[in-house]
């Protein structure tokens, strides 16, 4: 049995850090692009802020990230290295892996160390009026 299926068995944690979930009443999808409704998630305004929008059935796995004020990233919540989750890292603003090796990632994408070699998906998002639109997440 591999270390990570034992520890889902023992039910440890296998999260070391995370971020909230973005509730999916507040998320809606057109086309290719995704919108978060910010009067819904008034939170994630706070600079600092970060949440996740897991959505299987629309094949949704990204991680939010309010890292300046007025200024939102959206990257894939997928690791490069081992396919686990990412989470928001507010004090060094970055996203780093939540297991097997914290690889870390700028909020470019970009491999900042650990054992990843391949850049996150970054898309592209804007604010309008209540609305951050995130571009090119579903195809």
């Amino acid at each position: 049995m591999e270390r990570r299926q034992f520890l889902l068995v023992a039910g440890a944690p296998l999260l070391c850090c995370d971020v909230d979930e973005i509730p999916l009443s507040s998320v809606t999808v057109e086309g290719s692009r995704v919108a978060v409704d910010l009067d819904k998630v008034r939170w994630l305004t706070k600079t600092g802020a970060a949440g996740k929008i897991i959505d299987a059935a629309r094949k949704l796995n990204l991680v939010l990230a309010h890292p300046v004020k007025g200024q939102y990233v959206a990257l894939q919540r997928k690791c490069t290295h081992g396919g686990g989750p990412v989470a928001y890292n507010h004090k060094r603003q970055t996203v780093m892996c939540t297991c097997w090796g914290h690889s870390e990632f700028d909020m470019k994408g970009t491999v900042l160390g650990g054992p990843a070699k391949r850049p996150l998906l970054v898309y592209a998002t804007k604010v309008v009026g209540k609305q951050l639109e995130i571009e090119g997440v579903v195809s």
